[in-house]
């Protein structure tokens, strides 16, 4: 084996250790090497020696795969065991812990990204999954809450505009109750805090941006405040179709739902 590569080795290794049928099987990170096929012969094999009674102890930070496969997850930090508990709830905070830490929240008043023209009306915004406790990031298909605090010198009736854009500026979509009328008819207020829901994020993995911008109903010409790259986003991967296998990142920044038929068209002659 002196000449195979990495992946051949690490490949060759889990082909030997799966068939050796020990009563315990350790698997490092070995869905990181290899292609999509192989990946998808390793979560078979470990998902049939767990149905044989036998314990897989599996290393990874491919969360999909850790919700599909695993029973009872810990979290390792420093060499010492700082969690054990549900795999979805050490996911939530493993993910909360080590990737979204300057996420979540961020003060605007003294915001670089605000335009020259703007009057620094929202002071604060924060980004909350309440679904899965998570502040600055959401798993995929979860729920999610940008609320902006706001204040002016007189009174209005807040539009609130929410751009997602991709780690590279790209925009993926964008939401406004100017567009829906969502509080046009609301009495005028100095400040308060304006919260945009998306029901159910259709975004792959990783970070993103939002751009936000603040109106006036009474005003609907301009938008009076305007901020690109207010706050990070971090979409974080979940077994989102039971199966601990994901769209691929080539395919794009969001994923759709669908459904397949089969219909015979009778014998083939």
């Amino acid at each position: 084996v002196k000449r195979y590569s990495s992946g051949m080795y690490v490949r060759l290794a889990f082909a030997v250790a799966a068939h050796l049928e020990t009563e315990i099987l350790l698997v490092d990170e070995v869905l990181a090497v290899g292609d999509a096929a192989f990946q998808k012969r390793c979560l078979g094999k470990m998902g049939d020696v767990a149905r044989d009674g036998r314990t897989v102890l599996f290393v990874s930070h491919n969360m999909a795969s850790v919700e599909s496969l695993c029973r009872s997850c810990m979290i390792v930090r420093g060499g010492r065991i700082e969690a054990i508990g549900a795999p979805a709830a050490m996911v939530a905070r493993y993910m909360t812990s080590e990737l979204i830490r300057d996420h979540g929240a961020r003060d605007l008043l003294t915001h670089p990204g605000r335009t020259h023209s703007s009057t620094p009306l929202m002071r604060r915004v924060q980004v909350r999954s309440e679904a899965d406790g998570v502040d600055g990031g959401a798993k995929m298909g979860a729920g999610l809450t940008v609320a902006v605090t706001f204040a002016a010198p007189t009174p209005l009736r807040p539009i609130l505009a929410v751009t997602i854009k991709t780690a590279h500026g790209a925009p993926v979509c964008g939401v406004s109750n100017r567009w829906t009328r969502q509080g046009s008819d609301q009495a005028p207020v100095g400040e308060g805090i304006i919260s945009c829901n998306f029901p159910r994020l259709p975004l792959m993995p990783g970070t993103y941006m939002l751009d936000l911008y603040l109106g006036d109903f009474a005003d609907q010409t301009r938008d009076l405040d305007v901020i690109t790259d207010a706050v990070a986003l971090e979409i974080f991967p979940t077994d989102i179709y039971g199966t601990g296998m994901l769209p691929r990142p080539i395919d794009g920044p969001v994923f759709c739902d669908a459904s397949w038929s089969l219909a015979s068209a009778g014998p083939t002659p």
